[in-house]
């Protein structure tokens, strides 16, 4: 069974409370979005995931490197989910997947060596792309299931404005507290391009936080998703 770095993932812990936001559309489109149409008439085998995925060189810091860079099926998802969202049982999340229509993930997690060292910097950034069985799925994931990331699905979603990127975007910050190490805050951008749903989680102490530089590694990103829909090799940033 695929799991996930406890420590590096510590902050997707969701804290169990509040109600479970909807999340909105980004933005006004600022040439990012509506400039292409994405096939979703492909094999789900033959969509390169890992192309689309960030790399060392887009870090924004030097150090931050890539722990974690694999594919989760339903089931291995799942296991994940029980392993980082308190009182979560696996099977019940692998139903509600299925439900939701997810197919196929491919999660890159980026890292320091020692993150302990550097609490007062981004602690780990997140790249996931994952496809759907359909256009619909994929646009019900992003508005209200938290992009189909690891959060509890009564975690609060503080929504903030994005530039529409792709097909559709949308932006959210959640929070959770570690003891002893205090309250720690991920910044969350999401964007859809046909039935693939990619998000970029950059995860730190508060005050860390910056979206701006979330929303620079998605358009980053929907660089490489581009060149993979289109068969091209994207061109990357030097380590």
């Amino acid at each position: 069974m695929k799991r996930l770095p406890l420590l590096a993932l510590g902050a997707m812990v969701a804290v169990l409370a509040g109600g479970c936001d909807t999340l909105g559309l980004g933005g006004d489109d600022d040439g990012d979005g509506g400039s292409r149409d994405y096939t979703t008439d492909f094999d789900d085998g033959a969509l390169n995931l890992e192309a689309m995925a960030l790399t060392d060189g887009d870090m924004p810091e030097r150090g931050l490197q890539r722990l974690v860079g694999d594919t989760f099926t339903n089931e291995e998802w799942a296991n994940a989910f029980e392993a980082q969202v308190p009182l979560a049982d696996s099977a019940q999340k692998q139903v509600q997947l299925d439900a939701q229509g997810r197919v196929l993930g491919y999660l890159a997690l980026f890292t320091w060596d020692e993150p302990i060292q550097h609490l007062g910097r981004t602690q780990q950034i997140e790249s996931h792309s994952v496809i759907y069985i359909d256009e619909d799925a994929a646009s019900n994931a992003m508005k209200f299931h938290a992009c189909g990331l690891l959060i509890a699905d009564d975690q609060q979603l503080d929504q903030f404005e994005v530039p529409k990127l792709a097909t559709e975007s949308t932006g959210f910050f959640f929070e959770t507290t570690i003891d002893p190490l205090g309250k720690f805050v991920d910044t969350v951008i999401c964007f859809r391009t046909g039935r693939v749903l990619h998000a970029i989680v950059a995860n730190g102490l508060d005050g860390t936080q910056d979206s701006e530089i979330n929303i620079a590694l998605a358009r980053r990103m929907l660089s490489y998703v581009n060149a993979a829909f289109d068969g091209e090799e994207p061109e990357t940033e030097e380590g």
